[in-house]
């Protein structure tokens, strides 16, 4: 048997959008916020975090999010601002907010959802909250910083770009960092 796979189902974003969300990386280190920041190169839109899956699993994987797709058409979305999970006082997580099209985003999610779970993929406790992850904190954080550098992006906002697709996502996690291959691609039907 085959080892087990590390797997997710995301949209790609445009280099444009990549380019933007590390300038906005720059800003905030200048502010002194210390993090472990995402490589641009990896910043995704995750729908789905599937953990480790059976590498036999990775077609019917594929066919859950080609039926997810089937009555949806593809959107635009754009970056909008930034914030925190779960909050100022004890910031985990550094994020670009989404707008656009999120009624049309959050059905696709859901639909890819019961998709996957009708294979016993656990549904997700928390409610979805589409967003892009700048950085991640451990321990203490200069709140003055952060407040700062957040408020330096406040007005962070790019040009829309087309959600199309859905990447089936292989993670291979290094010492360097995730690295990430494409095991399956599903388009949105054009209309």
């Amino acid at each position: 048997m085959a080892a087990a796979i590390r797997a997710f189902i995301a949209i790609a974003l445009p280099t444009s959008i990549k380019d933007l969300l590390a300038d906005a990386q720059q800003q905030l280190r200048a502010c002194k916020v210390n993090a472990k920041w995402v490589r641009p190169a990896n910043m995704h839109l995750t729908l789905k975090f599937l953990g480790a899956i059976d590498p036999n699993a990775v077609e019917l994987v594929a066919d859950a999010a080609a039926r997810s797709v089937r009555r949806s058409t593809p959107f635009e979305l754009k970056v909008g601002g930034a914030g925190v999970f779960p909050n100022l006082k004890r910031p985990r997580v550094l994020w670009a907010g989404l707008q656009g099209h999120l009624p049309q985003l959050n059905r696709l999610q859901r639909a890819l959802q019961n998709e996957l779970a009708a294979l016993g993929f656990a549904p997700e406790k928390k409610a979805f909250k589409a967003h892009l992850t700048l950085a991640r904190f451990k321990g203490a954080i200069n709140a003055g910083y952060l407040k700062k550098g957040l408020d330096a992006l406040q007005n962070l906002v790019s040009d829309p770009f087309t959600v199309n697709r859905l990447i089936l996502f292989q993670s291979d996690l290094k010492p360097t960092g995730a690295v990430y291959r494409e095991l399956a691609v599903v388009d949105l039907p054009s209309s």
